[in-house]
């Protein structure tokens, strides 16, 4: 597995024998003192959407703009 894909079963407490795999996609970060008061942007990946790719392309969403995480 890719470090961008998490295993839900690894913290579910249930015993049934589903698949729980999602591949991270987006992360919304927030800087300041409060939620009230700060600033948020977002990382998101662009490009293959294959769970089985690690050709992602991630981006950081800043107001009015978007730069390639390098």
């Amino acid at each position: 597995s890719n470090s961008s894909t998490i295993d839900a079963n690894d913290t579910n407490s249930s015993s049934n024998n589903n698949s729980s795999l999602y591949k991270l996609s987006s992360i919304i970060v927030h800087q300041g003192r409060s939620l009230h008061q700060g600033h948020y942007y977002c990382y998101s990946t662009v490009g293959n959407n294959n769970s089985n790719s690690n050709t992602d392309e991630w981006y950081i969403f800043n107001d009015l703009q978007v730069s390639q995480v390098i």
